[in-house]
C-alpha cells in the first residue's frame, strides 16, 4: 500500500478530523514520489476503452518472463477488466516509439467517507524498469486527483514485481493469502512451482480487487 493523502488517514486514525484539512502533506508527497520515479527514456500513457492487438503483441513479447501466468492478452484485459460487471476498472497502456510496452489495470473503491485504490494487474517486460515505474506513477497521480487516500496493490513477496513496488514507495500492509491448485498434469514441475520468480500473479487473477 502507498499512502496518497496521509493527512486523511491520519485523522481517522487519530479521530481528529480537522487534520484531514492539512491537504498540502500529501500533495508535496507526492510530488516528491513522482520526481522519484525517474524514466530512462519518454513513456507515452492513454486511457484504453477496449484492448486491441496491441495487448496480444504485449503479451506475445513479456509471455516468457514467468512459467505461470494467466495469458494477459487482449481477450483477458477486456474481459477481466473493461467488461467487468462488478466494477469500473480503468486501463492504461504505455507505449515507447509506437510499440506497447506495458499496461496497467486499476480501479477506485468508495465507502462510507472512504476511497481508496487498487492496482489489479500491470504487465511489462521484466527488463523495463522505465515502463513500470511510469504506469504506476500514472496510476497513482490519476486515483490521487480523484480522491484516494491510499492506492494497494498485490504482489508475491520477494519477487522482481513486489520490489518494483517498493522501489514506488508502497510498504507492506494487510492483505496476504496463500494460494491452492489442483494438479491435472500427471508430473507438474513442482521444483520449478517451487520458485516465486516462475509466477505472474496479480491481485486481478483472483477476486479480491
Amino acid at each position: 500500500v502507498r499512502p496518497l493523502r496521509p493527512e486523511v488517514m491520519l485523522a481517522r486514525r487519530a479521530g481528529l478530523p480537522a487534520l484531514a484539512r492539512l491537504s498540502a502533506l500529501g500533495a508535496v508527497g507526492n510530488r516528491l514520489w513522482g520526481a522519484t520515479l525517474k524514466q530512462e527514456a519518454p513513456v507515452q500513457i492513454r486511457q484504453v476503452e477496449q484492448a486491441g492487438a496491441e495487448f496480444d503483441q504485449l503479451w506475445r513479447a513479456c509471455a516468457a518472463d514467468a512459467s505461470f501466468s494467466a495469458v494477459r492478452d487482449s481477450e483477458w484485459v477486456n474481459w477481466r477488466y473493461l467488461a467487468a460487471p462488478a466494477h469500473t476498472y480503468r486501463v492504461w497502456l504505455a507505449e515507447q516509439g509506437g510499440r506497447a510496452v506495458g499496461y496497467v489495470a486499476g480501479r477506485l473503491q468508495e465507502g462510507g467517507d472512504r476511497k481508496v485504490a487498487f492496482i489489479a494487474d500491470i504487465l511489462t517486460s521484466r527488463d523495463d524498469g522505465g515502463a513500470r515505474q511510469a504506469l504506476i506513477r500514472h496510476a497513482g497521480t490519476y486515483f490521487y486527483e480523484r480522491g484516494a487516500e491510499a492506492v494497494a496493490t498485490l504482489a508475491i513477496p520477494g519477487t522482481w514485481m513486489a520490489e518494483a513496488f517498493r522501489r514506488a514507495g508502497f510498504v507492506l500492509s494487510w492483505g496476504a493469502f496463500s494460494v491452492q491448485f489442483v494438479p491435472f498434469a500427471s508430473s507438474p514441475p513442482f521444483e520449478q512451482m517451487r520458485d516465486p520468480q516462475q509466477w505472474r500473479l496479480t491481485g486481478g487473477d483472483f477476486d479480491v480487487v
